[in-house]
């Protein structure tokens, strides 16, 4: 991957589960794994590892073809850097994937 400012890639391994309550509304949630489940990641050369804390995506549906979205992240980016060199990536990432979806 490729470096944004001075932060190298990351890699995660997340427990995923989709709640879709059949009405258009649903529920996104995740839980990192531990590191004793890397066994779980390919082989080979490994990024530094990410830990998401909290992640949770609401998703409800206001009229045809439109919903509300709520995004709660905390996210620890891993390594050495400080947080105030990640927190703009983070806060870019997330603001891309919204206008990806808008699309």
């Amino acid at each position: 991957g490729k470096a944004l400012l001075a932060v190298s890639p990351r890699e995660q391994l997340l427990l995923c589960s989709i709640h879709d309550f059949g009405d258009g509304n649903a529920i996104i949630w995740s839980l990192e794994m531990e590191d004793w489940h890397d066994h779980l990641l390919p082989a080979g050369h490994r990024q530094v590892r990410a830990k998401t804390h909290l992640f949770v995506t609401t998703i409800v549906q206001t009229g045809p073809s439109k919903y509300d979205i709520e995004y709660v992240l905390h996210v620890e980016a891993g390594g050495m850097l400080p947080t105030w060199i990640t927190t703009p990536v983070t806060i870019d990432t997330v603001e891309k994937m919204f206008r990806y979806a808008r699309t």
